[in-house]
């Protein structure tokens, strides 16, 4: 497939992650966003980072298993085919309650121009705080898109239909982020089967501490 990046032709090193903290309704959080494909002049620095960003995507454990059946395996095919625009990491910083996902410039909807999509969102907590780190982390992906993306006007996600229970409750939970349904007639997908329900989200003005 390959998603473009969402930095510029003057961006010359990725390697080092952007940095920040936010606050959400009394909550305090603090995030990590590595743009990709990760480049730099040093090749082993570019190798290590990516290395990095595999073992933290890739062993996302939730009651013993792989978050959403990701793998390294699976991370490392997809760095290799460009797959990812942006990995992103965030905690509450008071509480073990984190969460992790991806972001893909891609033209889902073969409009002629790319979409900004959100992919692989996964929350981990032993300590889970009514305030959840993804809606945080909606709000750092609103701000890259404001940054890097100014000129598109929704964040768009897919819910896959395949678990005829769990699909449902993300989309309410997607709804009530401010998400909302995508008609084929807005966003002609080729998913002739249905597979998935496409959402998108107006962005809004930036947060406080922006990324």
């Amino acid at each position: 497939m390959g998603a473009d990046p969402i930095y510029d032709s003057k961006t010359n090193d990725t390697t080092v992650p952007l940095t920040g903290e936010l606050q959400l309704k009394g909550e305090h959080f603090k995030y990590e966003v590595y743009l990709l494909p990760i480049i730099g002049a040093d090749n082993n620095k570019i190798a290590a980072v990516e290395e990095d960003l595999i073992k933290r995507m890739g062993n996302r454990m939730q009651n013993g298993k792989h978050c959403l059946d990701i793998d390294e395996s699976i991370v490392r095919e997809n760095i290799e085919n460009d797959e990812y625009s942006v990995v992103a990491f965030i905690h509450n910083k008071n509480h073990d309650d984190v969460a992790s996902g991806t972001m893909q410039y891609f033209d889902w909807c073969e409009s002629g121009n790319e979409q900004l999509w959100m992919s692989d969102l996964c929350r981990i907590s032993t300590s889970k705080q009514p305030v959840s780190p993804i809606k945080a982390l909606i709000k750092v992906f609103e701000n890259l898109s404001k940054k890097y993306t100014s000129h598109l006007k929704y964040l768009h996600l897919m819910v896959d239909n395949e678990d005829p229970v769990g699909a449902p409750v993300l989309i309410k939970i997607y709804e009530k982020y401010g998400f909302d349904i995508v008609s084929k007639s807005k966003c002609a997908m080729d998913d002739p089967d249905d597979e998935y329900t496409l959402m998108r989200k107006k962005n809004q003005k930036n947060i406080e501490n922006n990324a």
